[in-house]
């Protein structure tokens, strides 16, 4: 008697994606770039596309890349993105993954290169106060000496 084993690998289970959201899960080649409006999926989308990543296609959870707007989107990414990574078992810590907001992912890559910029080690990233504040200090005198200032900026 001869008994044969065969190992059957699951295919990915796509939950409730739609066609539009398997398409965009799938598409591992190049960047994606999703656009939709409130409550259409996006975040489902995206947490699924890094699972599929994960598990279909080998890829390391620190080489990949999530960028939002707001931090409560952010958040909520890291969030159900935990969630996905325990329910399968996949011990992660998604700090070593890049998410977050356009400003928090491109500080992180500035500050873990930094020996590739003119920047000092210390560097500082200015808030929209301290933006005016150094403005105002460093240039109102400047601006002062422009002939017919009044008439652009009130003094």
């Amino acid at each position: 008697m001869i008994l044969m084993c065969m190992v059957i690998k699951m295919s990915y289970d796509f939950g409730y994606a739609n066609e539009n959201q398997i398409k965009a899960i799938k598409t591992t080649e190049g960047p994606l770039l999703i656009i939709a409006g409130p409550g259409t999926g996006k975040t489902y989308t995206l947490i699924n596309r890094v699972m599929y990543l994960i598990l279909e296609k080998n890829v390391e959870p620190e080489n990949i890349m999530l960028v939002t707007f707001t931090d409560k989107a952010a958040k909520e990414i890291i969030t159900r993105l935990s969630n996905e990574l325990i329910k399968y078992n996949i011990r992660f810590n998604v700090d070593e993954m890049y998410i977050g907001t356009f400003h928090s992912v491109c500080l992180k890559l500035l500050k873990e290169h930094i020996e590739y910029t003119n920047l000092k080690r210390n560097f500082r990233v200015y808030d929209q106060f301290d933006q005016q504040y150094f403005l105002f200090q460093n240039y109102w005198r400047t601006f002062n000496t422009i002939e017919n200032i009044n008439l652009v900026i009130e003094q």
